[in-house]
């Protein structure tokens, strides 16, 4: 059986660097409380039964699985990058759309309804709800360095999920605890 995440949480972050756009990244995690984690990017369905959770510490070096939004910008710039997710009516789990732009937080959120509801669509299903996750920076005129941002957010959505392997002990070396978990950011 392949593994299934049961829990997730979102959470995001923001920074501007005027080093590199490594530093920015790297700075949002660390807001996002991601720093520390491996991250491995990953599409955007809900499995069914999936929980939210509250954000969660996770173990230094944690291959977290995360559904990622990012911007980049200049001085001047406003860049804005978000998620947003649901799930459907029928039960049948749910799904994340991810978005970035060179604008607002609004009108990110107006194009990320557009996404939900293109999704929607063409699986012929309903939303019981949408909910967003948007960061939005305006980076500031103070250097002639270059200056970035990224935004972080299941943008930084964690999932944290329990495998079925973990659940048994099955897979695990003997330093293994039955709390392990796998997450998605």
């Amino acid at each position: 059986m392949l593994p299934l995440p049961t829990k997730f949480f979102v959470t995001s972050g923001k920074a501007v660097s005027k080093v590199s756009d490594l530093n920015a990244f790297d700075e949002a995690l660390q807001n996002a409380g991601l720093a520390e984690q491996n991250i491995v990017s990953v599409s955007s369905v809900l499995p069914v039964g999936i929980k939210p959770v509250r954000r969660r510490d996770l173990p230094m070096g944690a291959i977290t699985h995360c559904v990622l939004a990012q911007q980049r910008g200049g001085e001047g710039e406003t860049v804005s990058a978000g998620i947003a997710y649901g799930f459907r009516d029928d039960g049948f789990g749910g799904y994340v759309a991810e978005g970035h732009m060179h604008g607002t937080k609004n009108s990110l959120r107006e194009v990320m309804e557009w996404k939900m509801g293109e999704m929607a669509k063409l699986r012929g299903i309903k939303f019981r709800r949408i909910d967003y996750r948007i960061e939005e920076l305006s980076i500031p005129w103070t250097t002639t360095e270059p200056v970035s941002r990224r935004s972080c957010s299941r943008v930084t959505n964690v999932r944290r999920r329990r495998l079925p392997s973990m659940q048994t002990g099955q897979g695990r070396g003997p330093e293994a605890k039955d709390n392990d978990m796998r997450v998605w950011v």
